[in-house]
């Protein structure tokens, strides 16, 4: 809502876009998808792993491009 986008700015919390914060679900399903594909079975360990490394190189690349771009992800400018 605006009014918690006007708290979460207040504080400088970084805010992602919608898209990439709720990616991680589809992004399972999909190394589900590849596992199936070749007859493989991943660890919890290692799906968390994937995972996160995928999420927070997407993070990096989006918030490099708030930063190029000049776009508001907080109300600092950072």
């Amino acid at each position: 809502t605006p009014d918690a986008e006007k708290i979460l700015f207040s504080n400088k919390v970084k805010v992602l876009p919608d898209v990439l914060a709720n990616a991680g679900g589809v992004t399972v399903s999909y190394f589900e998808m590849v596992q199936n594909m070749n007859r493989d079975e991943w660890s919890e360990e290692y799906v968390d792993n994937k995972l996160e490394t995928r999420m927070r190189e997407n993070a990096k690349l989006v918030f490099e491009n708030a930063i190029k771009y000049n776009t508001i992800l907080c109300s600092s400018g950072q």
